[in-house]
This record gives C-alpha cells, structure tokens and sequence, in this order.
C-alpha cells in the first residue's frame, strides 16, 4: 500500500498504536465504517475527522484544516492495516470466523492480484493468528459483504472465465500473433475491453497456454520475465549509451519492459541511499522551493574580506605547500562564503534532500515513473554540486587546522599529509551535520569539530600503551603488588586487543596494526606507520586506506558494545574515526 497521503492522520496513527488493545479494536470499526461514509471528491474538517475515528475533540485543532476525501480513504485504509499489526489477534476471537486469503479468492473465483487490487479500493483485512499459529491476512465477513455491495455490477459477478471463453480469447490472440509481430500484453490489452476482463487477466491466460501447450504456442518469440540479475545489465547498458531499441532486441523483450526495468533498478538505487538532512520548520511552508531555491549556486555572496590568518597562499611555507596534492593547493584561490553566504548554501543543500526523500517515500518501488525518478535525482545532483562547492571552500580550514597539528610531528610532510585526509573525511561529516538555525558559522562549527577529532587523535599512542594510571586502578585494586597488576594489566589489554581484532578480516587488520604500530595485539610493539605507507604496502592509496580503516573501527566499537568492553579503554579511538 502506497504511504499516507495526510501527514495529521500519519500522527494520528501513531498516536493511536499505544491505546489500549479494546480501544484500538473499537477505532478500526470505527474507520472502516467513515470509509464508506466519505465521498472522494468532497473535503472534510480534519477535527471532524478525527471525532469520527476516535470519539474525542482534539485539544487543540486547527479549524482551517479540509483534508480531501480521495486521501483520507486512502489514509483509514492504511490505518486500519496498522492498527490491525499492532495488535496480536486470534481468528478464533471472531464471530463469524475470518476468511483465509485462499478461501477468498475461491469464494470468489479470482487471483491474489486482484484480491489486492480490491483492497486499495476498499476492502478491508486485518492481521490475524490462525489455527496454525501463523499470523496472516484475514478478511471478516461482513467487510467483504459491504464491499461487494459498494462495487459496479460488472465487478460484482467476480466468475471465472469459462472454458468456451477462454477458447475464444486463445483463437482470437493466435489469429492477432499471425498478422501482427506483437506481445502478450499487447494482445491482452486489445482483447480486454471486447470481453469486458482486465488486461493482466487475460496476459495471464495467453502465457499460461504457452506454457501448458509449447507445440502450440500463440508467442513463440516470448520470452520469460527478466530476472533480477538482467535488470542490472540492462541498466548499467543503458548508462552506457547502448540505446532501449538495442537492448529490447537483445533481451527480446518491448521497450516499455526494458524501460520498466531500468526505472526498477534506478528506484531501487535511490531506496538504498541515506539521504540525512537537518530539518527546518521553512521547509514545510507553501513558498519554501521558490524562496529557498532561488538564485545560481555560483552567486552566493562570498566572504571578499581580508583572509583570515593562516588561511592564505602566502602565509603558508613553501616546501609545506608543494608537499599537498595539486588540487588542495588550487583551493587557496577559492574565497569562504560569508554569513549569507553559509545561510543560504545549507539552507539549499538541506531543503534540496528533505524533498528528494519526500519524493522517495511517494515513490512506486515496482512500477516507478520516469518522470518522478527524474526528478529526484535532479534534486540529489543540485544537493551533490552544493556540497562539492562546500568542500572547495572549507578544505583550506581542513588545511590550515591540520598544518598547525603537524608542526609538532615527526616527519612533517606525510604527517600533514595523512591530517588532510582525516579532515576530509570531518569535513564531509560536519557539512551532513550543520544546523544553520542555531545562528553559528559554519566555519566555527568546522574548526571545533577538527580541533575535537585531532585532540582525540593525540592520546590514542598514550591508552593503547596501557600507562594510563586511572584506567588501571578501575579494573586492578590499587592495593596489588604493583608488578603483578602491571603484567596483569597489559595481559588484560593484549586479550581484549586480540579479540577485537579476531572481528576484523585480513585486510582491515593489517591497516590497523600497521597504523597504530601493533603486533599480535600488543601495543607499540613495532614502529607506527603513516597511511600512506599502509597503502604502499597493501597496493592502494592512501585514501583508499583511510577508508579501510574507518570501517575497520566501525567495526571495532560494535565489536566491543557486544562483549561488554569500554572501547575507549580496549581500543582508544576516536569519535571522529570510530563514528558509523
């Protein structure tokens, strides 16, 4: 069932999950019958609405509130269905027993499908525990009769096609085949309307006498529904340039099945996508897109005053600024933005994602349209070519932050090299994370951000040491001998060390210990090395390696919630690093 249409009745359900089993029982009834008291094309006080659902006046309702009568039948009947999950109801407590899925598709002589196709129109089901202990749909007889009552006469027959029909249908769609290259649905949705029967009825029919009779085939050339694994290959054909008429002829399929299936495997990449924003109250306002979104990303006023100090080409040494990447050295010709500036390009980044997952969630995983899979993704690459002009602005204060913490490094140069990249990957985290609303500068909320994260970077050398006098006392009394407390100690810390990187693979263990300078979970036992050195010797940059690396740590702190160990003590690292 598609998602609420009426966002009041989406709280309201919520809302109404945590009464009383009794209550909940009685509000379903409830709603079912306002269902059919609602005409689709009127509008409804959303107060009366709710007095009619729960037999309570709102506290505070907002008069002015009409809410379309197509939606809220929409909305009760995903209510209802909610409602009904909530609850762990036996068919046995029913009076007259529920009906089974299959016993209503018997009583009626239909499919599933069209079982399902009914119940967006009306006929409610509730979620039931049979005899079998299984819970399932169930359908109360008197739902069922009250809609049967409320449906068209030619709906209301609900009879198999006949064996003389079906014939007639067959003789009819071979005599189509012979003059006509065509396809099963093709032919299907010609013959629908001559015998009154729906187009997927009849499809079904002509595939199933392919199937049942191959020497007497109506579609010789058909060929079976594309599998998941070919829906990917069409779709990474197609964004390859290989064109929807090549691809059909390939897979022998129409080109609205090859379109189906890229549009399939586009809906299904946007479902997989974290689209994290930081809300607003302006977003929901009617005038929202057009205010926030007006203007070029590329004249958002910018900060033309004096650069600050440590921040400008000239005030960084020359051998530091040969030793950064060409790209980072180009970012010191690109000015900060100023308040405006920052308010504006958040404000868009955030709005761009908070309508991109609207639009996700109204979106028909199966049978997506181009058209709205367009448009989300055209807000998603407006939201990606903001956040890149955000990263080209910032990276400098990444730079200019990361240069101070090297100065007191060994081996300055790859040492600020490695900073950069750990910043990076603050920076990109802090731009998901900002809130313009609470009226701080981007740049503040940057720089705190990166002095935390590098401040935690200096002391993982000093508890992955075990000399931390505190964290000791806490599991060894300090009356011990302090010889056997020490040994006991670092015994301690190589066993927990050494399970918590069992939980890594080969890769992800050998950038950590090669990182951190550990062997066979024993700290400082060799020599720390820079991630750079880490991917010379895996064969992979150093990028790549910083990334090994985080999700390495992801993995470590789940590692060590589940066998109940403090992560800071058994693998002291960062927030920064160790965030999932």
């Amino acid at each position: 069932m598609p998602a609420f249409a009426c966002e009041p009745l989406a709280t309201l359900t919520r809302q109404l999950v945590y009464a009383p089993a009794e209550r909940r029982h009685r509000q379903m009834d409830r709603a079912e019958s306002l269902y059919w008291q609602i005409e689709p094309k009127h509008h409804y006080p959303l107060e009366w609405v709710i007095v009619q659902i729960t037999e309570y006046r709102p506290d505070r309702a907002d008069e002015d509130v009409t809410l379309v009568g197509s939606a809220v039948r929409q909305d009760l009947l995903l209510m209802v269905d909610q409602l009904s999950a909530s609850l762990d109801e036996s068919a046995d407590a029913y009076e007259p027993l529920p009906i089974t899925l299959e016993q209503l598709c018997q009583q009626l002589q239909v499919t599933s499908k069209t079982i399902g196709r009914y119940r967006r129109k009306g006929l409610f089901a509730r979620r039931l525990r049979f005899a079998d202990g299984r819970r399932r749909v169930g359908f109360l007889p008197g739902s069922v009769e009250r809609f049967l009552a409320t449906q068209p006469r030619k709906d209301s027959s609900f009879t198999r096609l006949d064996k003389i029909t079906r014939q007639q249908i067959i003789s009819r769609a071979r005599r189509i085949a012979n003059r006509v290259n065509t396809t099963p649905f093709a032919a299907a949705r010609h013959l629908a309307s001559k015998y009154g029967r729906s187009t997927e009825a009849i499809r079904l029919l002509l595939i199933k006498h392919d199937q049942q009779h191959p020497d007497q085939a109506i579609f010789t050339e058909h060929t079976p529904p594309l599998t998941l694994k070919q829906q990917r290959v069409i779709h990474r054909a197609y964004h390859r340039g290989i064109s929807v008429t090549a691809l059909a002829k390939r897979f022998g399929k129409a080109r609205d099945a090859i379109y189906r299936a890229i549009n399939q495997r586009r809906a299904a990449a946007l479902a997989e996508l974290n689209l994290r924003y930081v809300a607003s109250p302006t977003f929901k306002l009617p005038d929202a897109e057009e205010v926030i979104l007006s203007g070029d990303v590329a004249n958002v006023s910018r900060d033309d005053g004096e650069t600050p100090t440590d921040m400008s080409r000239e005030t960084v040494d020359r051998t530091v600024l040969e030793a950064l990447p060409a790209y980072v050295r180009d970012l010191y010709d690109v000015p900060l933005f100023d308040a405006a500036g920052e308010l504006a390009m958040f404000s868009r980044y955030n709005y761009l994602k908070y309508v991109a997952g609207k639009l996700r969630e109204r979106l028909d995983r199966y049978r997506p349209r181009s058209s709205s899979l367009d448009q989300i993704e055209t807000y998603l690459r407006r939201a990606v070519t903001i956040k890149q002009h955000l990263v080209r602005a910032y990276l400098r204060l990444v730079v200019s932050v990361a240069r101070r913490q090297s100065l007191t490094a060994v081996g300055q140069t790859e040492s600020l090299i490695d900073l950069v990249g750990e910043g990076n990957l603050v920076l990109l985290d802090a731009i998901e994370t900002f809130d313009v609303g609470k009226g701080n500068r981007f740049s503040t909320y940057l720089t705190w951000a990166l002095m935390r994260h590098f401040a935690s970077r200096k002391r993982r050398p000093e508890l992955l040491s075990s000399t931390d006098e505190q964290a000791r006392t806490e599991y060894w009394p300090t009356s011990m001998n302090p010889a056997i407390a020490a040994t006991e100690d670092a015994e301690y810390t190589r066993h927990t060390l050494a399970q918590l990187l069992d939980e890594l693979d080969e890769r992800e263990r050998l950038v950590i210990t090669r990182h951190f300078g550990l062997s066979d979970g024993v700290a400082d036992a060799s020599e720390p090395r820079t991630l750079a050195q880490v991917g010379e010797e895996l064969g992979v940059t150093a990028e790549r390696a910083r990334q090994i690396e985080h999700q390495a740590l992801a993995k470590l702190r789940r590692a060590a919630s589940r066998l109940g160990v403090r992560f800071a003590d058994a693998v002291p690292l960062s927030d920064g690093l160790g965030r999932e």
